[in-house]
């Protein structure tokens, strides 16, 4: 992946509930929600994306919202 992509998908686009964490990938690098009051969820998907050696892109439907 291209790095201008790999920023993208990390600092632009942060929203939790669009992505998928493999649990080994955040236990071994002890990846937490910061107690805050906003925006925790932006700050997990920024630090897992910094520590990422490896990301994937489906552009399948995995859920809906209406």
């Amino acid at each position: 992946m291209k790095q201008k992509n790999k920023d993208i998908l990390i600092y632009r686009n942060w929203e939790l509930w669009s992505k998928m964490f493999n649990l080994n990938f955040i236990q071994r690098n002890n990846i937490k929600f910061e107690e805050v009051r906003v925006g925790n969820d932006a700050l997990f998907v920024i630090n897992a994306g910094m520590l990422a050696k490896k990301i994937n892109v489906d552009i399948s439907e995995i859920y809906c919202v209406t």
